[in-house]
Order: structure tokens, then sequence, then C-alpha cells
């Protein structure tokens, strides 16, 4: 089941990613949504990926599937979460892009250096 981007709440912390300040992954149909944890003490940030599932007649995107999600703290990314119950898709990918997905998880780790210590 994909979901429009308001539907859409983090399973750890509950709250929607809409609001969240999002990457849009070049070349790939993914976006990483991202909610800083305390930005003065670099203590980690929440994030969920999405691919765009279709369009609107604007053009615009307006579903959405959930690649993963999970929590980093100071340390670095700790959790992470294939799929989303949300979604019906918690721990499954179907046809996985790997190349893309590589390239979501190099955004990551430049988001990890912003907002972690180490």
């Amino acid at each position: 089941m994909d979901l429009e981007i308001e539907q859409i709440s983090h399973p750890m912390n509950k709250k929607k990613i809409e609001k969240w300040k999002y990457l849009e992954v070049e070349n790939t149909f993914f976006w990483i949504w991202y909610d800083p944890i305390d930005l003065n003490e670099k203590q980690g940030f929440y994030f969920y990926v999405t691919e765009i599932i279709t369009w609107d007649i604007n053009n615009k995107p307006s579903t959405f599937s959930c690649l993963f999600y999970g929590v980093a703290y100071w340390d670095g990314i700790r959790h992470l979460y294939m799929g989303d119950d949300q979604m019906n898709n918690y721990g499954y990918l179907y046809y996985p892009h790997l190349k893309d997905i590589n390239d979501v998880l190099k955004e990551l780790i430049k988001i990890k250096k912003i907002y972690c210590r180490e």
C-alpha cells in the first residue's frame, strides 16, 4: 500500500515526515527525509527514505513507498529498518534497485557527518 506524504509518520518517534527536511537523491526516485535530534549538540537524526511511486497531473510526486527508516545518534546510524508496516512492506523489498540504494546510503553518510559527532 502506497501513501501520500501527509499520511506517513516515522514509526520510532511517531512524527509526520512531511515537515522534515528532505534530500532528493540524484538520478533516482528516492527522497531522504530527516529530522535532527539536537542541532547544537550533534545528537543525530531520524530518517525515512521514500520511493516515489506515482505522480499527479502536475507532475508532482503523489504517492510513496518506504525503502527504509531508522535513527542515527551522536555516534552514527544505529538502527536501519527495511520497509514499513504502514505500507505493508516491512522487512521486504521487491525488485530492489541496488545501485540506487547504494546512492541513498552514500547520501545518508553525508547527512550523518553533519548531525553526528563521530
